[in-house]
């Protein structure tokens, strides 16, 4: 009996972090300075402040301890990578803030994210 419940319990933890995870596709975008995020099951597209279109992996989506949001993505690519911090949904529109950088300079930029 003692094995059973241990094996029990993580078979169903895939489904629960599956339930808690950012709805994909997603699009973020926000203004001054202008900037957009895709995001899919493959990876994300990032553009700003006039820069070329990053290709991104997301290695890691971390939830709020105890509750369901904020949700962070850390996205990684060649040269650049963002911090995703997604707030919970007012009317299916999520307020977004990304912690990246241009060159050496730390950047936040704040936008919404909303379901494709």
């Amino acid at each position: 009996m003692r094995l059973i419940f241990p094996i029990l319990m993580m078979s169903a933890l895939p489904a629960v972090a599956q339930d808690r995870s950012v709805p994909l596709p997603f699009e973020c975008a926000g203004e001054n300075p202008d900037w957009w995020i895709t995001i899919t099951e493959d990876g994300t597209v990032f553009e700003a402040l006039g820069a070329a279109q990053t290709d991104l992996a997301i290695p890691w989506e971390t939830l709020a301890e105890g509750a369901d949001w904020p949700r962070i993505l850390t996205l990684i690519g060649r040269g650049t990578s963002a911090i995703v911090i997604i707030e919970a949904p007012a009317e299916d529109i999520h307020p977004v803030r990304v912690l990246t950088q241009r060159g050496e300079t730390p950047l936040l930029l704040v936008g919404s994210c909303a379901p494709v």
